[in-house]
């Protein structure tokens, strides 16, 4: 018999897909990555990259990323309900630091 994926083990693929390229965007494009006020984390990329790495993200789908905003060099990142931007931070920092895939 042919191997028959669920839907849900298709859409764990995917998720794990679209993390790794939230990843690999990241070590590209990130120069720094803070932790900010109000459930915020600043994101910098050299002159003319953010808007690239927002899209990135946003299109990633990252279960603890409400959204972007994105300048010429520097990005806005809001936490979810239930996230710390310190532990957003964190983990932002580690793809960016280490090449950490998820």
């Amino acid at each position: 018999g042919a191997a028959v994926n669920s839907l849900d083990d298709v859409m764990a693929a995917d998720a794990d897909a679209r993390l790794r390229a939230v990843c690999a965007a990241i070590r590209r494009y990130a120069t720094r990555v803070e932790p900010a006020a109000g459930g915020l984390v600043v994101v910098t990329t050299p002159s003319g990259y953010a808007s690239a790495l927002a899209q990135a993200i946003d299109e990633g789908g990252h279960p603890s990323i409400a959204g972007t905003l994105a300048g010429d060099n520097t990005i806005f990142i809001a936490a979810k309900d239930g996230t710390t931007p310190r532990e957003l931070q964190a983990e932002l920092a580690a793809y960016l630091a280490d090449g950490v895939t998820g």
